[in-house]
């Protein structure tokens, strides 16, 4: 897995390539999250373009990673996922709580309020 964040205004875009399951790829992204929710501010937009696929785990990480941003009153959202990780949202509604967008300038207008 590799993972790269960059700052757009008050929004850090992080870019995943990889897979989201657990164990090691899962746990690398997490820590990663868990890094920015300590060490920064603002939001957050996870780049799923180029994940191939998220287990169960993966999406309860995803969930609870969007109730510690929301305690903190920052904003998590999710940025291209792949029709397959898009189906998986829908089928678990998801997507009713986690924001998904498809293009990253009206995700970062969004987010960056």
């Amino acid at each position: 897995m590799n993972i790269q964040s960059s700052k757009r205004g008050n929004v850090t875009v992080v870019r995943v390539h990889g897979t989201i399951i657990l164990s090691q790829s899962g746990r690398e992204l997490f820590d990663f999250m868990q890094e920015l929710l300590e060490a920064d501010s603002g939001s957050v937009l996870i780049d799923l373009t180029f994940v191939d696929e998220v287990d169960s785990t993966g999406l309860g990480e995803l969930v609870g990673y969007l109730q510690r941003f929301s305690r903190k009153k920052r904003r998590l959202a999710v940025l291209n996922p792949t029709i397959k990780i898009r189906k998986l949202f829908e089928f678990s509604h998801l997507y009713k709580i986690l924001p998904v967008f498809n293009n990253e300038d009206i995700a970062i207008a969004s987010l960056d309020k």
